[in-house]
């Protein structure tokens, strides 16, 4: 009978235990939805295409030379107010993909420009693809990967509805090879096979003994 009773309280404090987690996981997804819904920036690594806002002041500290960097100000808002120089980046790039543009050479431009990535890392194909398959290009708030119907964002669209779909369909193509592939070193490389080492050429060699 006792052992029971262990067992059981064992039971409701795993339960208790489990709800615990959860509550404060359920605030913060409640949190971040609303947030979304108001217009709002989620916090974060800045989105590229748009700034962190004005620093804070610290106690004692004037705020007249603690201005946003993008903007020499403090009215910008974090996460809304745009970098006029990096959305000109995300338009074009996005249309010029629609013309037939690789991800790989719209990156190779990149490198070679003056504008840096949010990390200071070079550009690739892969921060490209994940820039141009935002929702926020379009003016959509996102919630958990979901585009929040009947939401509108605080900023102006980056590029139209249609252009951002039309990218998004391009870049998740499951017929669309995701992953770039070296050039082979030699010629024949992945074609010719060695007579010594292959399976093929040593069976050979054993039949005609």
């Amino acid at each position: 009978m006792e052992l029971g009773k262990d067992s059981f309280d064992a039971e409701i404090r795993v339960l208790v235990a489990n709800r615990a987690s959860r509550d404060p996981v359920r605030r913060v997804s409640m949190a971040r939805e609303r947030q979304a819904r108001n217009g709002q920036f989620g916090g974060g690594r800045r989105p590229f295409g748009f700034c962190l806002g004005a620093p804070e002041v610290q106690a004692g500290m004037m705020p007249d030379g603690i201005v946003c960097p993008w903007h020499s100000g403090r009215d910008c808002r974090s996460g809304i107010s745009t970098v006029d120089y990096e959305i000109e980046i995300i338009a074009d790039a996005s249309h010029r993909l629609l013309q037939g543009i690789s991800l790989r050479a719209l990156a190779a431009e990149l490198r070679d420009g003056e504008v840096p990535t949010v990390t200071g890392a070079d550009w690739s194909s892969e921060t490209l693809r994940e820039i141009l398959l935002r929702p926020r290009n379009a003016g959509f708030m996102v919630h958990q990967k979901q585009i929040l119907e009947s939401v509108t964002a605080p900023w102006e669209p980056i590029v139209k509805p249609e252009v951002f779909f039309a990218v998004r369909d391009l870049l998740t193509d499951p017929s669309r090879r995701t992953g770039p592939c070296a050039a082979p070193r030699w010629h024949g490389s992945g074609i010719y096979q060695c007579g010594i080492c292959t399976r093929l050429a040593r069976t050979r060699r054993r039949a005609s003994r």
